[in-house]
C-alpha cells in the first residue's frame, strides 16, 4: 500500500509517441486508484494544436513565414490548449484529489525554440508568439523563465510533478514511422517528434526549478523530475516503487487484462488502432520490446530494407543524434 499525503500529486506524464506510456498507464490501473481524477483523455491538453499543425502541414515551420492570418490563429488554438490545462488543475483542486495525466513534449515546445533545432537557425526571443498574450478573449498569463522552452509559463509547469518516459531510440523511432506513414513527406515533422531534446531541456528545467518540497516523492530516495525507461516496465518491483512515489496505491497495480474484443476496437478511431494496436490486443506485457541485446547496425541494415534508402537513411540519422540526449536520460532514470 502506497504512502499517501492529504495534499495528492498533480502528475504530468512527459512522453513521446512510441514509448510504451499507454501500457505504463494501463499497469497503473488509474481508474480504480480511488484518490486520482481522471481525465476523460488522458490529458493530451495540445491534441488540437497538434491536430492543426499537420492538417496544415507545419510541424518544423518557421510561424513567421505561415501564410497570412495562420499564424494568429494558430496562437489562438494554442492559447486555449494552455487554458484548458489551467481549467483542468482548478477542475482536480476541486474534488481533493490527484491526478495522472501525459502530454507529448513536442506538441508543447514554442516556435521558436522548435525552429532553432530543427532547422538549425539561431533566432533570439519569443517573437513567433508576440500577441500580447491575448487573442480573442482568451488570457493565459504567467512568465517564462530561461530555460523554459515550451508555451507554458513557469507558474503552470510547476503545478504538476513530472515524470519523463523515454525508450530506446531504435525501438521507439521506427515505430513511429510505421505508425504514421502519412507524415513520411513531411521530412521537417520528423525531425520534431522524432527526438529527446525537448524531454532532456525539460527534464533539467525541471530539476533546477523546483523547490526541495516540490521535488519530494512518496518513496524514499526518489525525487522529481522522475526518469522510467520503457525497458523496466516489465519489472514489478520499479513499477512499485514508481507508483508509491507518485501517490498511487501500489497494491492495484493490474499485470494481467483482457484483450479487447473486435467490437471493441472498432469503436476506437483508425489512428488510435494503430497506435495502440499492440496494447489492444494484448492481455499483459508483451515481452522480446526491450533494447536488451539491440544491434544498431542489424537494425539499421533492416530500416534501409524496410523503408528505402531515403527514409531509412534519415532514420538512421535521426536516431543517432537523438542518442546523446537518451543516454543522458537513461543515466538518471528511476531504479528499483
Amino acid at each position: 500500500m502506497g504512502d499517501f499525503s492529504p495534499e495528492p500529486f498533480y502528475n504530468l506524464l512527459f512522453s513521446q509517441p512510441r514509448t510504451c506510456s499507454h501500457l505504463l498507464t494501463r499497469i497503473l490501473n488509474l481508474p480504480a486508484q480511488a484518490n486520482i481524477h481522471e481525465h476523460a483523455g488522458d490529458g493530451y491538453f495540445f491534441m488540437d494544436a497538434f491536430a492543426a499543425r499537420f492538417a496544415k502541414r507545419r510541424p518544423g515551420k518557421i510561424p513567421m513565414s505561415w501564410p497570412e492570418n495562420q499564424a494568429p490563429e494558430y496562437h489562438l488554438i494554442v492559447q486555449k490548449c494552455v487554458k484548458s490545462m489551467e481549467d483542468w488543475v482548478k477542475e482536480v483542486s476541486e474534488t481533493g484529489k490527484g491526478c495522472l495525466v501525459k502530454q507529448h513534449v513536442s506538441w508543447i515546445i514554442d516556435p521558436v525554440s522548435e525552429i532553432n533545432f530543427v532547422q538549425g537557425l539561431g533566432i533570439n526571443g519569443l517573437e513567433a508568439y508576440n500577441f500580447d498574450g491575448k487573442v480573442d478573449k482568451v488570457v493565459v498569463e504567467g512568465e517564462r523563465s530561461d530555460g523554459n522552452q515550451t508555451v507554458l509559463p513557469d507558474a503552470l509547469l510547476k503545478e504538476f510533478r513530472p515524470t519523463f518516459i523515454i525508450r530506446h531510440p531504435a525501438l521507439a523511432f521506427p515505430s513511429l514511422v510505421r505508425a504514421s506513414r502519412d507524415g513520411l513527406g513531411l521530412p521537417d515533422g520528423q525531425n520534431w517528434e522524432l527526438n529527446y531534446h525537448w524531454s532532456r531541456r525539460l527534464c533539467q528545467w525541471y530539476a533546477s526549478n523546483l523547490s526541495p518540497q516540490q521535488k519530494k516523492t512518496r518513496a524514499e530516495g526518489v525525487e522529481f523530475p522522475i526518469i522510467l525507461d520503457s525497458d523496466d516496465i516489465e519489472h514489478p518491483a520499479l513499477i512499485e516503487k514508481y507508483a508509491q512515489a507518485v501517490g498511487l496505491d501500489n497494491s492495484l497495480l493490474r499485470w494481467k487484462w483482457n484483450a479487447a474484443t473486435p467490437e471493441e476496437v472498432e469503436k476506437n478511431p483508425a489512428i488510435v488502432r494503430r497506435m495502440k494496436d499492440t496494447l489492444i490486443k494484448s492481455q499483459g506485457i508483451v515481452k522480446g520490446k526491450s533494447s536488451k541485446g539491440l544491434d544498431m547496425q542489424e537494425e539499421k541494415g533492416k530500416w534501409m530494407e524496410e523503408f528505402g534508402q531515403d527514409v531509412g537513411g534519415k532514420l538512421c540519422a535521426l536516431v543517432d543524434k537523438a542518442m546523446e540526449d537518451y543516454e543522458w536520460l537513461r543515466e538518471r532514470k528511476m531504479k528499483a
